[in-house]
């Protein structure tokens, strides 16, 4: 790990004013509670805090050794104090050699008596600031390590999300899929004719949907235009029983939604209502704006019935699950059942798709 002080700037300097400040305390009591000339304060003020200055430093070193080799606590208590040991013995040595040396050969005056007397206040002075620097270094690295174990928790929750999102949306073509082949099948013999358009549509709507397999949004004109595609199979299949209504707010066709989401749902609408009813399949699909959140409803009639409609419910559980994943809200889909009517409303939030 980096020195945390060498990152950036301000972080050394920061650094810097604090010493500086302990310099400026510790002149003033030398020069007022000590009486000491001056000179003698500021070279002894100077020299005793330069020096933990620079020390304090290389203490990051030493201390990052212990934490990369992911020591015992035992241990490292042992080496935190043999590390205090001699860094404080270190410090006064070199106190007392620089010191001497400035008050004697610059200054001409003899204060080896007083450094001699000051040494276990220094000493004990100087273990206590040891053992803050080693407090914030260990702090430092703490919040690093915390910050890393966040930062790689979310990329792996992003990848998890989008594995899983790619996992749903693949889910789509093979369920429609599979569909529309027994259809081409079941119309060769019958309607050869029919069978060749829809093999040809089917191929425009898989050649759209696999060139969107990357993208996440689309805007709403671009998937409505999809869903044409679809449509256009699904009449094939079932002609003229299939209606469609649409009620498309206009300043709605630029807003973005989560790319091949209509299709499972008018899917859905039509099953329902073909599997219920021997009548005209009618699927309502209006579009609106609520609270700058765009609203999709699509609704169909349905009969009484006890057949159940193969695959409606994989492809609601699909749209469910990729809005949840996306938008980290379940409440943005509502399913209504009454009065034979079969209502799906899906709120997309358009400020968070946007960031995306």
């Amino acid at each position: 790990m980096q020195h945390p002080l060498f990152k950036n700037q301000k972080n050394i300097l920061a650094y810097t004013i604090v010493w500086v400040l302990i310099s400026g305390i510790h002149l003033l009591f030398l020069s007022q509670i000590s009486k000491l000339p001056f000179q003698i304060a500021i070279s002894d003020s100077l020299v005793s805090n330069g020096l933990f200055y620079l020390l304090s430093l290389g203490l990051w070193y030493v201390l990052q050794y212990g934490i990369d080799n992911r020591q015992g606590l035992s241990t490292t208590i042992i080496e935190l104090l043999i590390s205090a040991s001699v860094f404080i013995s270190l410090w006064l040595l070199m106190i007392y050699v620089i010191l001497s040396f400035i008050t004697n050969s610059l200054l001409q005056t003899n204060v080896d008596a007083f450094i001699r007397s000051s040494l276990p206040l220094r000493a004990s002075i100087g273990l206590l600031f040891f053992g803050l620097i080693v407090l914030i270094y260990y702090l430092i690295v703490y919040y690093e390590n915390l910050r890393q174990k966040t930062q790689q928790q979310t990329e792996l929750n992003l990848l998890l999300q989008e594995s899983r999102l790619n996992v749903l949306r693949s889910q789509i073509n093979p369920h429609f899929l599979f569909n529309s082949l027994n259809s081409v099948s079941s119309l060769t013999l019958s309607h050869p004719e029919k069978a060749h358009e829809l093999v040809i549509k089917l191929s425009d709507f898989l050649r759209y949907s696999l060139h969107k397999t990357d993208e996440k949004f689309n805007n709403l004109e671009q998937e409505l235009l999809h869903t044409h595609q679809y449509i256009d199979i699904e009449k094939v299949r079932f002609g003229d029983r299939l209606i469609i209504e649409k009620d498309i707010a206009k300043e709605t066709l630029q807003m973005k939604i989560p790319v091949l989401l209509l299709q499972p749902l008018l899917e859905n609408a039509i099953k329902h209502g073909v599997y219920s009813s021997l009548n005209n399949v009618n699927v309502q699909l209006k579009t609106s704006i609520v609270n700058n959140n765009l609203v999709i409803e699509i609704s169909n009639y349905f009969e009484d019935s006890h057949v159940k409609p193969p695959g409606t419910a994989t492809g609601l559980a699909n749209i469910r699950s990729r809005l949840q994943l996306i938008y980290q809200n379940d409440s943005l889909m509502k399913i209504e059942q009454a009065n034979q009517l079969f209502c799906v409303t899906l709120t997309i939030p358009q400020h968070e798709s946007n960031h995306h």
